[in-house]
C-alpha cells in the first residue's frame, strides 16, 4: 500500500512493471500523463460542500431579526411572541400618524420562503384593514412582494413600504377596488370608514417581545427546534 495515499494500489503486470491503479478516487485525484508514456497521480482537493438554501436564508434572517429588535423601522416593532420558527414571524405595526389608521395596533404575520432572499415574504394584516392594497383575508398586496421583489430588500425596508402605502395608497393595483375607488372620489368617507374599521378592530394594545440581551439568546427555542449552527453558533 502507498503511504502517501491509502486510496491508491499497485497492480503488477510482469515481472519488473508496475502501474498505479486508482480506486474509487475520482472526486479527488487525477491522472497525468508525460510525453514518456509515464504518467504520475496527482491529489485534488474535493469541492467545498455546498451550504443548503435554507442555511443561506437562516443566517440572514438571524441578522435581521436581531436587527428588528436592536433598531426596528418607524412604527413596526416585534410581536407579542418570542420567535420559535426563523421563516415565521409576528410583527406589530403602529398606526401611523397623520393616517386614518392612526392609534390602531395592527398584527402582522409575516412568512418567509425557504429561499429567501431570492424570494419574496409574504405579509398578512391579522386585523380587518379598511385598505386599497389589504385584501379581505389581510395579504398585503404590492409589486414588491411580486415581480418588483429583489435579494436587496430586507424585512425591514419591506415593512416601511407598508407604512408608506398606509399613508398613501398604490391605487394602480388595488386588492379592494371598492376601497380604492371611495379613496379616489370620496376621501372624506374613506377616512371615516378606516377610522372606524381602526376603533373597532385594532384598538387593543399589543405588548412586543425583545430578549434581554438578543446579541447573546438570539432564538434559543429556534436553535432546539431546527438544531440549527450558523456562523460557529447555534442559530
Amino acid at each position: 500500500m502507498d503511504a502517501v495515499s491509502p486510496q491508491l494500489r499497485r497492480a503488477t503486470i510482469g515481472p519488473d512493471t508496475s502501474v498505479p491503479v486508482l480506486q474509487n478516487c475520482k472526486s479527488c485525484c487525477r491522472w497525468k500523463g508525460g510525453a514518456n508514456g509515464k504518467g504520475r497521480m496527482s491529489a485534488r482537493a474535493p469541492p467545498p460542500p455546498t451550504m443548503p438554501e435554507s442555511d443561506w436564508a437562516v443566517r440572514r434572517i438571524r441578522k435581521e431579526l436581531k436587527l428588528l429588535w436592536l433598531d426596528p423601522p418607524a412604527f413596526c416593532r416585534p410581536g407579542p411572541a418570542p420567535v420559535t420558527d426563523p421563516f415565521h414571524w409576528e410583527v406589530v405595526i403602529d398606526g401611523p400618524d397623520g393616517s386614518p389608521y392612526s392609534g390602531g395596533t395592527f398584527p402582522v404575520d409575516v412568512a418567509i420562503p425557504k429561499k429567501y432572499p431570492m424570494k419574496p415574504i409574504k405579509l398578512t394584516f391579522k386585523t380587518k384593514v379598511y385598505h386599497p392594497n389589504i385584501g379581505p383575508e389581510g395579504r398585503m398586496a404590492l409589486d414588491i412582494f411580486g415581480e418588483w421583489w429583489s435579494p436587496a430588500i430586507t424585512i425591514s425596508t419591506a415593512l416601511l413600504s407598508v407604512v408608506s402605502v398606509l399613508y398613501d395608497p398604490v391605487l394602480d393595483l388595488p386588492v379592494r377596488r371598492d376601497a380604492a375607488l371611495q379613496y379616489r372620489h370620496e376621501r372624506g368617507l374613506f377616512e371615516q370608514k378606516a377610522r372606524r374599521w381602526t376603533r373597532r378592530y385594532a384598538s387593543a394594545p399589543v405588548a412586543s417581545f425583545c430578549p434581554a440581551a438578543p446579541g447573546k439568546e438570539l432564538l434559543e427555542e429556534a436553535a432546539t427546534r431546527y438544531d440549527l449552527v450558523v456562523d460557529g453558533d447555534r442559530f
